[in-house]
């Protein structure tokens, strides 16, 4: 039985003969009893949020995780093609300012 509950029954049973100080008591109790529920109830929703929140944030830190191994898992391959070694080469050289003439001296 809740303090509403008490509050209602002394009610309908002319709680008049109650002590002032009972009823002011009971009175605070059911006030009480009425704000906490509100507290508890916002503080599920606030705790429901936060809950979401936290599933969407570990879905995309397991989402970049999984772009990151998958990042390495291409730059490795790439890294064991000869092709990519030749053309590497290549672009450094010419990033350095060899000129294309003399690059084909060393190819040939």
């Amino acid at each position: 039985m809740t303090a509403k509950d008490v509050w209602d029954a002394v009610n309908e049973l002319d709680g008049k003969d109650m002590d002032k100080g009972t009823r002011m008591t009971l009175e605070a109790l059911v006030k009480d009893g009425e704000e906490m529920s509100k507290r508890m109830t916002s503080l599920e929703s606030k705790v429901d949020k936060l809950d979401g929140s936290i599933s969407e944030l570990k879905t995309l830190i397991e989402a970049s995780i999984n772009q990151r191994q998958s990042f390495w898992k291409f730059l490795s391959e790439l890294v064991r093609e000869s092709k990519f070694w030749i053309w590497f080469t290549i672009l450094t050289v010419l990033a350095f300012g060899v000129s294309l003439t003399d690059l084909k001296g060393l190819l040939q």
